[in-house]
């Protein structure tokens, strides 16, 4: 398994439509995605969903 990518991080940052982001939040969600994670702010359902697709298929485990 060494080498291989057989996972990926997912970080969603859930809020109301005018919840405010704070830096330390904007901050970690960067972060996830430079590392390769898919990060987002979601104020909806259909924002989640989105995000959710933006992800990479992996193979299920056997």
């Amino acid at each position: 398994m060494v080498g291989q990518h057989i996972g990926q991080f997912i970080a969603i940052e859930v809020k109301t439509p005018q919840g405010a982001i704070r830096p330390k939040q904007r901050a970690f969600l960067r972060l996830v995605q430079q590392f390769g994670g898919v990060a987002a702010i979601c104020r909806s359902v259909e924002d989640a969903e989105h995000s959710l697709a933006m992800a990479r298929p992996m193979p299920l485990c056997r």
